[in-house]
């Protein structure tokens, strides 16, 4: 699951969307074999369940709220803004 919120820039979003999508595909077919299953279906988490726009207005439709969302089997974030971020409403409803 991937963390939308309107502060996120979209090609972060998306480009890691892209990334985890390719997982187990992309390379065997770089390399001339058929493409394997793809090893992550990668999903949208927000606060809430409406499309919203993040980042330079690009749209976002979460696939999940985080209610609805089961734990995480990886969690990856930046480090710039960790502290602001685990303070804030959403993380602490979270």
């Amino acid at each position: 699951m991937i963390l939308a919120l309107p502060e996120t820039a979209g090609s972060a979003l998306y480009g890691m969307l892209d990334v985890l999508a390719a997982t187990g595909t992309i390379w065997r077919e770089l390399v001339g074999e058929e493409p394997g299953l793809p090893l992550i279906r990668p999903r949208i988490v927000s606060p809430e369940e409406r499309p919203f726009r993040c980042g330079n207005g690009i749209p976002v439709s979460p696939d999940v709220t985080i209610a609805q969302a089961r734990a995480p089997d990886v969690v990856m974030c930046r480090s710039y803004g960790w502290p602001r971020l685990m303070t804030s409403e959403i993380a602490i409803r979270a």
